[in-house]
């Protein structure tokens, strides 16, 4: 089958996925699982925190109270300063409203022992006051904290996007004048350099051949910038052909054999998520040209239970991954870090494994769900009229 042909065969298959599933969103990985296991976690602390405040109402609890050596005042303040640890968990897991909530929970839980305990009343409810003051000013340092990492992701996303809508602007301006001029530049040096604008002797005509050619080349390669900048197949004929030309322009220019694999039926994408998908082949398949010294490369897409998964794989001499990762933020090579940015982008997460000999496999998994509330991502596709 020609390439015209198997582009057309993947952009059918992929119509037809679009066509059986409509209105997938794209949200953080994970999200809802992995804020049910914090939940669960955070209500097992806040209830050993109480009943370990409410020991000594309990026999086993209190008959191994009166056994300690510590003094009751100081094992009431040691109880109180205890239940700062939900508050602080609650603030970094569950941001400002979870740290409020708990804070709120852990304020009920020590004022009635404050007030019905042993000890001294005006000790125990400053000890109350000191607590819930203390969880006030690290729910204020953490909500900032995660206030300014915000601020920066977001600052990193708006680059990412502005840089795409002027690499779209940039490859438009190239194609309506640069390669216009070139394609006519181009056909008047074939018309004089075959005489049929006058006369002209062998060498002019040699020499204007010549520089034809030149402009020809010229003129390819800024076809292929232009590519580059923003494949038009990727807008005329959706991802899968344009992971298809990524891998045939690779083998074209470096040699390198590759392949594209399809597992299931793929869901509908907004152009926006097709784009940063593309890219993130793209940079990955770049590195492989500049680092990996392979043979053989390939793309695979895949839809899981919840999850599409993007992996690109090589056969190279492969690198340290492990550590490459841990020291990514302090690196100044920003190919892996533009992609982890891009997946963020689509709420997923890049995964980089290798080892030197190995070859090398980044894969980026991006969470679904069919969640239709608008907004909820960069990378949502409509919903079905």
């Amino acid at each position: 089958m020609s390439k015209v042909g198997q582009a057309q065969e993947l952009r059918r298959r992929e119509s037809q996925a679009s066509g059986q599933q409509s209105g997938v969103f794209f949200v953080s990985r994970g999200l809802l699982s992995r804020r049910r296991v914090h939940l669960c976690l955070l209500v097992v602390i806040v209830a050993l925190g109480t009943l370990l405040h409410y020991g000594d109402w309990l026999p086993v609890l209190a008959d191994a109270a009166a056994r300690t050596p510590i003094p009751l005042t100081n094992r009431q303040s040691l109880e109180r300063i205890l239940l700062l640890l939900p508050i602080i968990y609650a603030s970094v897991v569950f941001g400002r409203s979870g740290g409020l909530t708990v804070l709120g929970i852990a304020t009920a839980i020590m004022v009635p022992r404050a007030l019905m305990g042993p000890g001294d009343l005006v000790q125990a409810l400053l000890q109350v006051a000191g607590v819930s003051v203390t969880g006030v000013l690290f729910l204020s340092l953490v909500v900032s904290e995660r206030r300014r990492v915000d601020d920066a992701r977001a600052m990193t996303q708006r680059i990412i996007m502005a840089q795409e809508e002027e690499r779209q602007r940039t490859a438009r301006g190239l194609h309506d004048d640069t390669a216009q001029s070139l394609y006519l530049l181009s056909q008047r040096l074939d018309r004089l350099a075959s005489g049929k604008g006058g006369q002209v002797d062998a060498e002019a005509a040699a020499e204007l051949r010549d520089v034809r050619e030149l402009a020809v080349r010229t003129g390819e390669e800024l076809r292929r910038i232009l590519w580059d900048l923003r494949p038009r197949i990727l807008d005329d004929m959706g991802l899968l052909p344009a992971l298809e030309w990524l891998v045939d322009e690779v083998h074209r220019y470096h040699g390198i054999r590759g392949k594209v694999e399809v597992r299931g039926p793929l869901p509908p994408l907004s152009a926006q998520a097709q784009l940063i998908i593309w890219r993130i082949a793209q940079e990955a398949m770049h590195n492989v040209v500049k680092h990996a010294e392979a043979t053989e490369v390939g793309i695979s897409v895949a839809r899981g239970h919840r999850s599409l998964k993007l992996r690109v794989w090589d056969n190279g001499k492969g690198f340290d991954a492990r550590r490459l990762m841990r020291h990514l933020p302090r690196q100044t090579k920003l190919g892996l870090l533009g992609m982890q940015e891009r997946a963020r982008l689509l709420g997923g997460t890049l995964t980089v494994h290798s080892e030197p000999g190995k070859g090398t496999s980044v894969s980026v998994e991006l969470p679904l769900t069919r969640d239709y509330e608008r907004g909820r991502s960069v990378a949502a596709a409509p919903p079905a009229p």
